[in-house]
């Protein structure tokens, strides 16, 4: 009898804790501001504000968005579907204009907003009265790039560029020179969205994104076709004029923190610096890119 009391007060006493442990995770949940469903699929997020709802509306819609003139501008160039535009209601200036007067001649619809729809729409208040709800864009594979015999001759390589604005600034400079390719890893990178769309000036429309599981294997796979690979690097060897561009070339950039990674410079046939007569020793990303991407755009002429 005492062994079943031993017992049985255990099992209460476990149950106990079960049961305040549940308490507790409620009580913690409803400051936290999340909600316990009584089922086994745990918790859901408890949203709350307007801006909120949005954001997860637009995130569970099949729909991306561009915001800014120029990136809308170019989009409506280029090949990108456009589902319908949004225009903040009252005085508009000639681009926004245009961008109507375009947009109707595509049978793209278009609707007046309050200017605060579109400080939710695009978290922001830099959208220049204009957002477009466009089709997500596609990325390329290294297939594309070998096989696209016109336009791949020069390719921008990035190894760990995160910013976002380094991506739309490098992404305008290859297109200002008339390149065609950017090359991105899936992982540890900054992918394409609206900010890089912004910062593109629209030139996100045009540069095609190569998206790799490897960017080591990717760039071997590239030499072995006869590509050329030209590392920027603070401990380069080698002046950045003195390398011939022309041919096939892939220009690799690395992040502002830790440059190009060892292994990725390992695998570099050149690997260049850019003289710095200054006290400060390194460059933003995007300018190293553009200072290379340019020299290889005077040197192939």
């Amino acid at each position: 009898m005492k062994n079943k009391r031993k017992n049985k007060s255990g099992e209460e006493r476990k149950r106990t804790k079960r049961t305040e442990r549940k308490l507790a995770e409620r009580n913690a949940g409803a400051s936290s501001g999340r909600e316990y469903s009584s089922s086994r699929q745990g918790c859901r997020t408890h949203v709350s504000s307007r801006a909120e709802r949005t954001e997860v509306e637009r995130s569970n819609s099949s729909n991306d968005y561009i915001y800014g003139i120029n990136p809308v501008k170019e989009a409506l160039k280029s090949d990108r579907s456009i589902n319908s535009i949004l225009i903040a209601s009252g005085d508009r200036n000639r681009q926004v204009h245009e961008i109507i007067t375009e947009a109707k001649s595509q049978k793209i619809p278009v609707k007046e907003v309050p200017q605060s729809k579109l400080n939710l729409v695009s978290d922001t208040k830099n959208h220049q009265g204009v957002v477009a709800y466009v089709a997500p864009i596609n990325y390329y594979g290294l297939h594309d790039v070998l096989n696209d015999t016109k336009n791949s001759d020069v390719i921008i390589a990035l190894d760990g560029i995160t910013d976002v604005h380094n991506l739309g600034a490098i992404m305008r400079t290859i297109d200002a020179a008339g390149f065609r390719y950017v090359m991105i890893p899936e992982r540890r990178s900054a992918q394409l969205n609206s900010t890089v769309a912004k910062t593109s000036a629209g030139a996100i429309e045009f540069v095609r994104t190569v998206r790799v599981s490897s960017l080591s294997n990717s760039i071997k796979e590239l030499q072995k076709n006869g590509y050329w690979v030209v590392g920027a690097d603070l401990k380069g060897n080698t002046d950045y004029r003195k390398v011939d561009y022309k041919g096939k070339i892939v220009i690799v950039i690395g992040s502002e923190s830790k440059g190009i990674s060892p292994s990725i410079l390992k695998l570099c046939d050149f690997n260049v610096k850019i003289p710095m007569q200054g006290r400060i020793n390194s460059l933003n990303a995007s300018v190293s890119a553009s200072i290379l991407i340019y020299e290889a755009l005077r040197n192939r002429a």
